[in-house]
């Protein structure tokens, strides 16, 4: 049986419509608007944020190295399916993608913003026109909706009206207004988005510590931008909160994943040695998280077949970082997907008897037999979780391949709707 590819993380292009046609009335002169500045090329200006939005990396896909810029781009001389849904389904036919996970780009820099308020009004127009554009084709397109995160309370409201929207998912800011993730006050919170059924994204470049100016050349600050989800990742699992809401769906969006492993043995490390240290010899640490962290972010059975890692792969499109037409590069690295050579046996394993996975409980503690152990982290370009993704697009059958949807001006013939979808 041939699987449909789910794109895990693709991103839009806002068109200067987008904030200041949908954006409530009181907002309207301080709505984001897009500029044309006669050295820096089209740029989205954002009330309250010194530095603007240039539109030279965000579709910059397909572009060699040597001739990106990030200024002097011009918003009509971008991929078209960035904003126009009928060409995007063009981008998806070319590379062989089903649908996509849609992100925002402007929205992501809006995280960041400092007053909650302005963030609130922006991400509820960014919903509405977010909206639209995957209404258009709501089968292939998957919109992801934001929430500004003022108090837990108004996030259980905006949770609700993103799905009453048909949206499919949640992206979190970073740094919400009040305490943080792992406080006790977020637990009505955790249960809604259970209830209701939206995973929620964290995603690169939406929490504050992602801006700081980096340490040494610019190009150091590349390598730290996965920073602010790596802290949210532990929050969350040493915080407690996957022991308490065992059926949560976080995604952790276009982080990589080659840090994971050792993450891992850090977290154990330090939960294993110095769990009564840090919370003060009281041993609430140890009451509130019962399993290793590695048994948070560890295989679970999956959608595929067998037991499943939950992990996905994204392109990146129509971003900076990728090259055109890249989808079924990745997609030869991902097991069992099309193209992709047979998974091999680890050493002294076969397939009727594989090796048995080592788990390690902690002494005179409880184990947890149970779901959530990842509670779905996915981090997109080689990330945790495959099917999991899906959850996205609706439980069911497929590749979760962040696809490369960099759009096109021109739409390509209609592809067959994903089942699983």
């Amino acid at each position: 049986m041939k699987l449909p590819i789910i794109s895990a993380d693709s991103h839009i292009t806002e068109p200067p419509n987008t904030y200041i046609d949908h954006i409530d009335r009181a907002w309207l002169e301080k709505a984001p608007r897009m500029e044309r500045h006669p050295e820096m090329g089209d740029v989205f200006v954002v009330d309250g944020m010194k530095k603007p939005v240039p539109m030279g990396l965000v579709a910059a896909a397909g572009k060699p190295a040597e001739e990106i810029r990030l200024t002097g781009a011009r918003f009509e001389e971008l991929h078209r399916g960035g904003w126009d849904p009928d060409a995007r389904l063009g981008d998806q036919a070319r590379d062989g993608v089903a649908a996509e996970v849609i992100y925002p780009t402007v929205g992501m820099v809006l995280c960041n913003h400092r007053d909650f308020d302005y963030k609130h009004a922006c991400f509820v127009a960014y919903n509405r026109w977010i909206a639209g554009y995957c209404g258009a084709h709501p089968e292939r397109l998957l919109g992801v909706g934001q929430t500004a995160m003022r108090t837990p309370e108004e996030g259980i409201t905006d949770l609700r009206a993103i799905a009453a929207l048909g949206l499919r998912g949640v992206m979190m800011p970073g740094n919400p207004a009040v305490e943080d993730y792992d406080s006790p006050v977020y637990d009505d919170f955790w249960r809604a988005a259970i209830e209701i059924g939206l995973p929620l994204s964290f995603h690169i470049l939406t929490s504050r510590q992602d801006g700081e100016v980096p340490r040494g050349p610019k190009m150091n600050g590349f390598l730290s931008i996965i920073r602010g989800c790596q802290d949210i990742i532990g929050t969350l699992i040493l915080g407690g909160v996957f022991e308490r809401h065992p059926d949560l769906r976080v995604v952790c969006v276009e982080a990589d994943a080659g840090w994971v492993p050792h993450y891992m043995y850090r977290m154990d490390h330090a939960y294993s040695r110095h769990r009564q240290l840090a919370a003060g010899g009281s041993g609430a640490l140890e009451a509130a998280v019962r399993l290793l962290p590695r048994e948070r972010l560890h295989h679970v059975p999956g959608r595929l077949g067998g037991v499943q890692d939950r992990r996905s792969h994204e392109l990146g499109a129509p971003h900076v970082g990728e090259r055109l037409p890249a989808q079924r590069l990745h997609l030869a690295l991902v097991p069992g997907a099309p193209g992709a050579p047979p998974r091999r046996p680890a050493r002294g394993a076969t397939r009727a008897h594989p090796l048995p996975q080592r788990r390690r409980p902690l002494q005179g503690r409880p184990r947890d037999a149970g779901r959530g152990r990842v509670g779905v982290i996915a981090v997109a370009n080689a990330a945790i979780a495959g099917g999991s993704v899906a959850n996205l697009a609706r439980p069911g059958d497929g590749y979760c391949v962040r696809g490369d949807s960099s759009p096109r001006s021109t739409p390509g013939p209609p592809m067959a709707s994903p089942r699983a979808i």
